[in-house]
């Protein structure tokens, strides 16, 4: 992904200042991304402008002239040799190789000044000299291209961190636990390897947040707040370096997540870190959370936007605030400065005025920053530390987008955005804001109920005017072009005949037809119309299973017809096959049942559009109301989409074929739009579904703030309403001076108007039931007297549509809400029989009964628990002191004219909420963990008392121990003597039994390079550690065709049915073959088993090997690679797939099924057809390159 343009104009600007010697006329183009420039060393027929493209870290470099070959050679060379610098390191880096080359020379400056990145692999010693790798096919080279002088170096063990750099560690991090954090240390730091983690955390009770703040952000006092930092590239990083080195290769990636430990394990972290494919595909089995000895490990309820701002700008704002001695906040607006403008000299921007008391309001004392240490160092992992869960805490304070102070004073429970419409764009329709996958795990109900309300503020519109007030723009939700009845003037091509039912009308479709059994779509005329291309959405209408067309009236429409909502997964001349997603029967938009599925046989006549309108563009409110609801009715269950993201943990709903974009889409805006806070305080926990404790123990702990004496009802509190109406409402009670500052009342409205008063409170801008008693909303302290306002005109509208949106659990019949009013009486429009309150900001909603049908209430015992069950969730006895005492003068009952409990905790103007600290003392004499070890694990303990500079450092968890950097934790323990023995023997393997084809001609020079560099990294890699540890062997000496690698996999414990399978059938290690393409390190490697044999899927075997023996796994297709995956990364993730037990473990086949063929090998060309239908089965890009690789022989 390219820079902001802001940024980039900024980095133009300062590179055009510094001066970059034979670089002049530093240009960017006037769309796009792209910028020129001109290098003062070519030669005048040569002297032409260079261009450059900003692309995924890294730059696209070409000119639009000819240029000598050694400098075009340099200008293709810099999308590897420039990935993750800063322009301006960028233009340095290119200038210096084009004037070498242009002198003779390679292209590398041997004089030049190593940049940050150079330093780091001169350190590591692991890449020495890696642009002069040359393979020589001609040859039989024994070192397979590594020059001679490089074998010793790649021969070498890995070195131990120097003492000087192992003692700044052990300072750095005992500086952390002597602030009050926790640490652990998953891998890393006592030899150089690719990455090192650690964890710093504190306990959520430390953090004196306050009640409703824990409820808000789903916090457990007992669980921990922990900041994951990765340290990339063998290096770690000091503040000193951090200040001193470019802020965009600062070699450090951050995650805040929370945990019921001090620290996660190995893979959980690594799952954390999913910008990088292999450790997300290392977290894509689901954990085992029957475990004892597994800590629960989530993402935090306010989503990722604190990862996000920690890896763009906590370096950037620490330059700055150190630079210019100013607070966090005030270096977050110098840096918003600089990213938007471009001045003619930095010296243009001033810094802001200090201002301490921003820094120290509301935060813990241990969060508070304190000075350098005795020594006069600084930790950058407390600093860190501090800066996380400085914004964790006020993260309400701050947009979750730009991450700038919000205006306003009153105290939001949930984070928002602030008032720029870019902002509000990326929260509603990027997924920026807290994770709609969160919610549906966490408040299933509450996202029903916003559905629910939506849908049926829709469904009123189908025969009158919709009581949705505002529709979502600027989402860019691709519906298709589909009308009822009523909107048929606006145009169906009268060349075709449209497919509806009742009046639901396809506009300009397409003649296909669709074959049920293999959900393909032929198009009947493919040579007069523009199809579909593979990955678009289409819908299909034809009629249901089994059923005739009935006669078709003189308007074209057919009775009995479906809705299949699908995607193109592949064209073939004028067939599609389909992805379906959902099939609706029209015109009720119900789903049609999966047996009536079943019965469907053979190919009917059809209709297809396309969804490639935006909603935006249909004027017409009706139109657009009914494209709404069929986007509500394409939707999964929340409970089946609940189901899903348990199942699969680490993936989006955003990934599940089940669901449609735009209606993935509009259910983002459906949650996200909701400003108020919105729990449920009673109702039955989806017992039937995952997290049914969890969600049960939530629903038990609100017992309190449940108010009897209303059965029959689910409860829904509003925490809080918007922040905006919530401000005004607070004002507005300060001027009241009696002994209860509020009043209680119900108010009864059709369930269509519930989804605009949730987001925009009550007003009376609508009149329906008239103003007899004056202008104003109407309240009353009559429970059964508001019900009656309950009541929906639904019943006009047949059997053709419900009220209720058709997937949902809760089935809401009717609604009503108990407000909150300013006790003003004496100033209300009218008193009696109603109170009628003109004032809009007087008015705020603090709970919502809902009804569920009759019908659906039975088969679950009952909606509502009746009061003696309830109280086994809630053993508390509530007495006066936690009854919110209501006006005696102005009493609220509840049905029939029972006297209600009302929970004082819940109505904000009778308590005051105030942060809970531990003890009497102030927030800021808070401690964090200052001397608390008990429950820190021994190992990372013993490592910060220890001076010794040989010390090893903790393992990746508190079960397994693992010396090596990255490796993750569920591969097969290491066996238990102190030497380790295992069957395995290196050089056993006859190579002439396997296949050996010759070098490609396709090689490129990058791919050559890429390939050198990881070989010479696995070669050391294997020097220096034991077989039984590493698990896989590579014999180097035998490598003919750098093209393609032979690994074996072996040492599988002999608890996993893989490792007493190989001890039956005699087989000592996994035959893999890896096949790299042109395009490598850009496009991922084919991975396949050449032998044994697996037992395939459908036989019931697993380990994610296919039927052909390619490895089924997402890391290995253009959709999860990245460029940054090294190939030590890809053989741990393809031996923890093996590993892998879910869905089920793997099996060879002469063992567990020993008939025919299940003992030869796998052949080349059924491992290439079972990866690309595998690929296309998940819906995963094939990598470009595949049938190139595939032809190699």
């Amino acid at each position: 992904m390219p820079p902001s343009r802001a940024k980039l104009q900024a980095e133009l600007a300062l590179a055009a200042e510094k001066g970059i010697p034979n670089i002049h006329n530093i240009h960017k183009m006037d769309d796009g991304f792209d910028f020129t420039f001109q290098h003062d060393s070519l030669p005048p027929p040569h002297h032409v402008k260079i261009h450059a493209a900003p692309q995924d870290e890294t730059y696209l470099v070409y000119t639009d002239g000819d240029v000598p070959e050694n400098v075009a050679k340099e200008l293709e060379d810099s999308m590897m040799k420039a990935h993750g610098l800063s322009v301006q390191l960028m233009l340095d880096n290119l200038s210096r190789r084009l004037r070498t080359a242009l002198e003779g020379g390679s292209g590398e400056d041997p004089d030049a000044a190593m940049t940050v990145v150079d330093r780091e692999e001169s350190a590591s010693g692991s890449e020495d000299d890696d642009e002069s790798f040359d393979f020589d096919y001609g040859v039989d080279d024994d070192t397979f291209g590594i020059p001679d002088d490089q074998i010793q170096t790649v021969a070498r063990t890995a070195r131990p961190i120097p003492s000087s750099i192992l003692r700044r560690i052990r300072q750095d991090f005992r500086a952390v636990r002597k602030a009050g954090f926790k640490l652990g240390v998953l891998c890393g730091f006592h030899d150089y390897a690719e990455q090192g983690i650690v964890a710093m955390s504190v306990r959520v009770d430390k953090l004196c947040l306050s009640y409703e703040t824990l409820q808000a952000w789903d916090l457990d006092s007992s669980e921990f707040i922990v900041l994951l930092i990765r340290f990339n590239d063998c290096h770690y990083v000091t503040f000193e370096d951090a200040l001193n080195g470019p802020a965009r290769n600062s070699n450090l990636e951050f995650r805040l997540r929370k945990c019921s430990k001090y620290k996660p394990t190995l893979q959980q972290a690594a799952s954390a870190f999913g910008s990088h494919a292999a450790a997300k595909h290392a977290a894509s089995v689901p954990l085992d959370h029957g475990d004892s000895d597994e800590p629960g490990f989530s993402l935090l309820g306010i989503g990722s936007s604190i990862d996000r701002f920690m890896d763009t700008d906590f370096i950037s704002m620490l330059k700055l605030k150190n630079q210019h001695s100013i607070s966090w906040d005030q270096a977050k607006k110098m840096l918003s400065m600089l990213e938007k403008s471009v001045p003619s000299s930095l010296a243009d921007i001033q810094p802001p005025l200090l201002d301490l008391s921003e820094e120290s309001s509301e935060l813990p004392g241990f969060l508070l920053e304190e000075p350098e240490d005795d020594s006069g160092l600084r930790s950058l992992p407390l600093i860190a530390t501090r800066f996380a869960l400085r914004y964790f805490v006020r993260c309400a304070d701050y947009c979750m987008i730009c991450h700038r102070k919000v205006e306003g004073n009153f105290e939001a429970l949930k984070p928002y955005v602030c008032g720029r419409s870019l902002c509000l764009f990326q929260y509603m329709s990027l997924g920026f804001g807290p994770s709609i996958n969160y919610e549906i795990i966490n408040q299933p109900n509450v996202v029903d109920l916003l559905i629910s309300f939506c849908y049926a503020s829709l469904t009123a519109g189908i025969h009158d005017e919709s009581r949705i007030r505002e529709y979502p723009t600027g989402l860019s939700l691709n519906v298709p072009n589909i009308c009822n009845r009523s909107q048929s003037d606006l145009g169906v091509a009268e060349s075709y005949s449209p497919t509806s039912t009742d009046g639901v009308i396809l506009v300009d479709p397409l003649a296909v037809l669709f074959d049920w059994d293999h959900s393909t779509a032929t198009l009947c005329s493919p040579e007069n119309v523009m199809g579909p291309s593979e990955g678009q959405w289409v819908v299909i209408s034809t009629r249901c299973p089994g059923g005739e067309p009935s006669a078709s009236s003189k308007d074209g429409l057919i009775r009995d017809s479906v809705l299949h909502f699908a995607r193109v997964e592949s064209i073939s001349t004028e067939t599609l096959t389909l992805q379906i997603a959902t099939r609706l029967i029209v015109p009720m938009l119900l789903q049609v049942p999966e047996d009536v599925v079943g019965q469907a046989q053979g190919s009917v006549a059809g209709q297809m559009v396309l969804c490639n309108q935006d909603l935006d563009d249909f004027k017409d409110r009706a139109q657009k109301t009914f494209l709404m609801l069929l986007l509500l009715s394409a939707l999964p269950s929340v409970a089946d989409m609940r189901k899903y993201l348990s199942g699969h943990p680490h993936r989006g709903l955003a990934n599940w074929h089940k669901m449609v974009p735009a209606s993935m889409g509009l259910l983002r805006w459906i949650v996200a739009s909701n400003r108020s806070y919105i729990v449920q305080v009673d109702g039955p926990a989806d017992d039937d579904e995952p997290s049914a404790s969890r969600g049960a123990n939530r629903i038990a702990s609100r017992r309190r703030e449940r108010i009897s004496g209303v059965d029959g009802w689910v409860q829904f509190r509003f925490a809080q309403g918007s922040p905006e109406k919530e401000a005004l409402f607070q004002e507005a009670l300060k001027t009241v001076q009696k002994p209860q500052r509020s009043l209680l009342a119900w108010h009864g409205s059709a369930l269509g108007n519930w989804h605009s008063i949730i987001r925009q409170g009550l007003d009376y801008s609508v009149v329906e039931h008239g103003r007899a008693f004056g202008n104003g909303v109407y309240f009353s302290r009559d429970f059964d007297t508001s019900l009656v306002y309950t009541d929906s005109r639904y019943a006009s509208l047949g059997d053709n549509y419900s009220p209720y949106w058709p997937k949902s659990a809760l089935k809401i019949h009717a609604a009503i809400g108990l407000a909150e009013l300013v006790n003003q009486p004496e100033n209300f429009a009218s008193i009696s029989p109603h109170f009628v309150v003109q004032f809009c900001h007087w008015i705020q909603c603090r709970y919502l009964f809902v009804r569920r049908l009759a019908t659906h209430a039975a088969k679950k015992e009952q909606v509502q628990p009746p009061e003696t069950h309830s109280a086994t969730l809630f053993t508390g006895q509530r007495g006066s002191q936690d009854e919110f005492i209501q006006d005696p003068r102005y009493p609220t009952t509840g049905p029939r004219g029972q006297r209600l409990f009302v929970p004082r905790i819940a109505i904000p103007s009778a308590s005051q909420h105030e942060k809970w600290f531990p003890g009497s003392f102030s927030i800021h004499d808070a401690q964090g963990h200052t001397g608390d070890t008990d429950d820190e694990d021994e190992a990372d303990i013993d490592f910060l008392d220890s001076d010794g500079d040989s010390q090893t450092m903790p393992d990746g968890g508190s079960r397994s121990s693992s010396p090596k950097l990255g490796a993750i934790e569920n591969l097969p323990p290491s066996p238990v003597p102190q030497e380790p023995q295992t069957d395995f023997r290196p050089g056993a393997l006859d190579i002439s039994t396997l296949p050996q084809p010759k070098p490609p001609s396709y090689a490129t020079e990058q791919a050559q390079r890429a390939i050198g560099r990881e070989l010479k990294r696995l070669q050391q890699i294997q020097s220096s550690t034991p077989l039984c540890e590493l698990g896989w062997y590579i014999d180097f000496d035998n490598i003919s065709n750098m093209f393609q690698l032979i690994v074996e996999l072996h040492s599988f414990n002999l608890s996993l049915p893989l490792g007493q399978d190989m001890k039956t059938a005699g087989v000592n290690s996994i035959v893999l073959e890896m096949r790299f393409g042109r395009e490598y390190p850009m496009s991922p490697p084919f991975v396949r088993v050449i032998r044994p044999r697996f037992l395939p899927f459908q036989d019931g075997g697993g380990g994610h090997v296919t039927g052909g023996g390619a490895m089924c796994m997402e890391l290995l297709t253009a959709t999860g690679w990245s460029p940054a995956n090294s190939l030590e990364a890809v053989l741990l993730q393809v031996r923890l797939a093996l590993c892998s037990l879910d869905p089920k473990p793997a099996r060879l086949h002469s063992v567990a099924l020993p008939y025919g063929g299940a003992g030869r090998d796998y052949g080349v060309d059924e491992a290439f057809n079972a990866f690309a239908n595998a690929a296309s089965a998940h819906r995963w890009r094939i990598p470009a390159d595949l049938q190139e690789m595939r032809t190699a022989r």
